[in-house]
Formats: C-alpha cells, sequence, structure tokens
C-alpha cells in the first residue's frame, strides 16, 4: 500500500434544511471545514462545522447526523461497500 504524500483543506457553506425544525436558520452561514491528512497506515479526515454551537436547536441532530456519517455512510463507501442513505 503507497502512502500519499498530502494535505487538504475543503471549506464550504453549511446551507441544508431540515423541514421539521423551528429554526433551520441558525445554522446558515456555519461553515463546514474538511481536512484530510495523511497517517501512518490511512489518510485523516476531520470535519469541524464551524458556528454549531452547543444551544443551537439543531446541535443534537447535526451531532448525531455526523456520528453516523462518518462512523457509518463515508466508512462503508471508502472501503468499497455501499454507502448508507440518508435516512430520518
Amino acid at each position: 500500500m503507497r502512502l500519499m504524500d498530502y494535505s487538504a483543506s475543503i471549506d464550504t457553506t453549511a446551507n441544508m434544511i431540515i423541514e421539521d425544525m423551528a429554526d433551520y436558520g441558525e445554522w446558515l452561514g456555519t461553515k463546514l471545514l474538511w481536512e484530510v491528512a495523511p497517517s501512518k497506515t490511512a489518510s485523516r479526515v476531520t470535519l469541524t462545522h464551524q458556528g454549531l454551537k452547543p444551544d443551537m436547536e439543531c446541535h443534537r441532530v447535526c451531532v448525531a447526523g455526523w456520528g453516523r456519517y462518518f462512523g457509518n455512510s463515508l466508512k462503508n463507501h471508502l472501503n468499497g461497500a455501499p454507502a448508507d442513505p440518508e435516512t430520518g
């Protein structure tokens, strides 16, 4: 296995809307910062949701969603398995 020597950072605006939330606008303007860096045996992917605060209504939903995404869907996809679809 060859380890690629690279480091990348991607900054994007968060704009997902969940219809049943009372104030989905609270996360508009927050930023998703994706960082990809090499580690000893693989690559490390880090996501920072800048502007997401614990007192926001969407905080619980976002934390659970990112956990599911990294723990299941992205991991499966990167390992050659089908990615899990988004579910409610």
